[in-house]
């Protein structure tokens, strides 16, 4: 039936898997400072482990190529990650609300994806690679800290900026031509283009 205990990734600067879909039972618990890095070389689908971060601890998508494809289901269990950087290949999230409402992403330049196929709310987007919003979904962004939308955005959904504290400063240069969706921006405290 399959691994079910618990990892603590915590004196190895870095964790590798190279099939997300092994992941399927247990809870890996990520330090402060270090990381799981997924790896594929082919489309996976997360499994239903569950993943943890603790304080800088981050989950890596760093596929052999920026066309693969790691899905992220309803049945994936990643709400308690808190930090998420995509330095190559796609994330495609197909279960609402499967990122955690602090959740702080990074999206690497040209060589990475963010596919949001399921509305989502986080915390920051740091965004200078592609990101597509399906038609009927919502991304909303509500951290306070400062975000630079710097990459191209597709889709027909809407992107939501709603800092409750307003004081969230977002720097607007993404490449928005294939973007059909709306963005609604409700309270921040400064919206750049």
């Amino acid at each position: 039936s399959g691994f079910s205990g618990v990892v603590n990734v915590t004196d190895v600067a870095s964790f590798t898997v190279a099939d997300p879909s092994l992941l399927t039972k247990g809870t890996f618990n990520i330090a402060a400072g270090k990381s799981i890095s997924l790896e594929p070389t082919a489309a996976k689908t997360l499994g239903a482990a569950t993943l943890i971060t603790a304080g800088t601890g981050k989950l890596v998508l760093n596929a052999s190529a920026s066309d693969k494809v790691v899905t992220v289901p309803s049945t994936s269990n990643i709400t308690g990650v808190a930090n998420i950087e995509l330095t190559r290949g796609q994330l495609k999230i197909t279960g609402a609300n499967e990122l955690s409402t602090s959740a702080v992403i990074t999206t690497a330049a040209s060589n990475s994806t963010l596919d949001i196929d399921a509305s989502q709310s986080i915390a920051t987007l740091t965004h200078s690679g592609a990101m597509d919003i399906a038609s009927g979904v919502t991304l909303t962004q509500t951290g306070a800290a400062a975000s630079v939308i710097a990459g191209t955005i597709t889709g027909a959904g809407t992107y939501t900026f709603n800092d409750n504290t307003s004081a969230m400063a977002v720097t607007w240069g993404s490449d928005v031509s294939g973007f059909s969706g709306v963005v609604n921006v409700t309270d921040v405290a400064s919206f750049t283009v």
